[in-house]
């Protein structure tokens, strides 16, 4: 049988885990969606229409979100070396995240094996990985700010633990992580429509452009996005190509509003 103090060091390197894990599931995501915005290519006509140059549409995304990546490893290292001693939890979080840093091969390169074309469908999971909240789904940021809720309940439940300093340090944690966060979603939205546009500009027909749009907008929402997350997307692909959007907004928002799940 367990005693007190073993079962105590059990709980906090479950909660650790927990929060490592999810901790590196979001950052997972980052720095993948990081390689294929640096990877993605296609080719468009040059000046004399004469050949085709190949270009990266999606790379200025690329540089952000590895520093996103990079700020996500550093977070999670800062507190581990706050805290001290009795706080196996956090140094939990920092392990479980180092190994998924080992496994994924970042940090990011242009010779990931990723489709030699822009494909938008490649982002899907990355967009809805990073997804805040959503009305039809648990996200996994929720995991993370559920993870994060637990551990530092727990921590705080110890005698051996100077409460209000813990929670001043994990706040921090989490206010920088956050922000990190925010700031990998709205530049991988933002890719994503940038690469729905790459993909289908000059290669569709107009007529056909609206339909393509909804389509890639049930591609998110089919995997549980919230369709109300898919106004940002609209207006960004419409800089690009107001008529479609417009259409595509106006006449064809059943084919992907209010289907947080796809047979």
């Amino acid at each position: 049988m367990m005693t007190t103090e073993q079962h105590s060091y059990v709980d906090a390197e479950y909660q650790g885990l927990e929060l490592g894990l999810r901790h590196a599931d979001l950052a997972n995501f980052v720095g993948l969606a990081a390689q294929w915005t640096r990877a993605c290519q296609t080719a468009i006509p040059n000046d004399q229409f004469t050949d085709l140059d190949v270009v990266y549409p999606l790379k200025s995304y690329a540089a952000p979100l590895e520093t996103v990546y990079a700020g996500l490893a550093a977070a999670v290292a800062d507190l581990v070396a706050s805290t001290h001693g009795p706080n196996v939890a956090i140094a939990s979080a920092q392990d479980h995240v180092r190994q998924r840093r080992s496994d994924a091969h970042f940090p990011c390169r242009s010779d990931a094996h990723f489709p030699s074309d822009v494909e938008a469908v490649e982002a899907v999971q990355y967009l809805v990985g990073l997804e805040p909240r959503s009305r039809y789904r648990v996200t996994h940021q929720d995991l993370w700010r559920s993870s994060l809720a637990h551990a530092e309940d727990y921590l705080s439940s110890r005698g051996d633990v100077d409460a209000p300093e813990l929670q001043l340090k994990l706040s921090r944690y989490a206010t920088v992580v956050h922000d990190l966060l925010d700031a990998a979603y709205i530049a991988v939205r933002d890719a994503y429509a940038d690469a729905v546009v790459a993909s289908f500009y000059r290669k569709v027909p107009a007529p056909v452009l609206p339909y393509t749009i909804a389509s890639c907008l049930k591609d998110l929402t089919c995997m549980g996005f919230d369709d109300a997350n898919c106004e940002p997307l609209l207006r960004r692909i419409g800089e690009s190509l107001p008529a479609a959007v417009a259409e595509c907004s106006a006449l064809l928002p059943h084919k992907w509003q209010s289907t947080p799940r796809c047979s």
